[in-house]
């Protein structure tokens, strides 16, 4: 990743979360926690207001078409599981019951889809 998660709590306050234990805990980026601290993604996506739950599942799938884009012409990829998997935009705002949704059923339990959210999340934060 390019960025440590930890740099997410300077967008937010930890404390001032009203309502987290109501909101879902994205269980499905459990699935890295061995690897990198997901609290703090965890943590941001619930201080978030419905709208811009929107706004970052879009920006997700806009970037998981990109990379099917990009990765066209790869014989790698072509043969890969990921080449027929398509997720689209949503354009109505969304509660964090649906945005858990939406992100469990992209990831499924996939190392690399639960880090592509990571690194789609941190870079809707922190744009290049």
């Amino acid at each position: 990743m390019r960025l440590n998660p930890e740099r997410l709590r300077r967008r937010f306050q930890v404390t001032g979360l009203t309502g987290a234990g109501d909101k879902p805990q994205f269980q499905s980026l459990d699935v890295v926690s061995t690897y990198l601290n997901i609290r703090p993604i965890v943590e941001f996506i619930q201080s978030l207001e419905d709208q811009s739950l929107k706004n970052i599942w879009n920006a997700i799938s806009v970037r998981w078409t990109r990379v099917h884009v990009d990765l066209s012409d790869n014989s790698a990829f072509q043969g890969s599981a990921y080449k027929d998997q398509t997720y689209g935009q949503v354009h109505t705002t969304f509660n964090h019951t649906r945005f858990s949704e939406l992100v469990d059923d992209f990831i499924q339990k996939d190392i690399m889809k639960a880090l592509f959210v990571a690194q789609c999340i941190m870079d809707y934060v922190y744009p290049k």
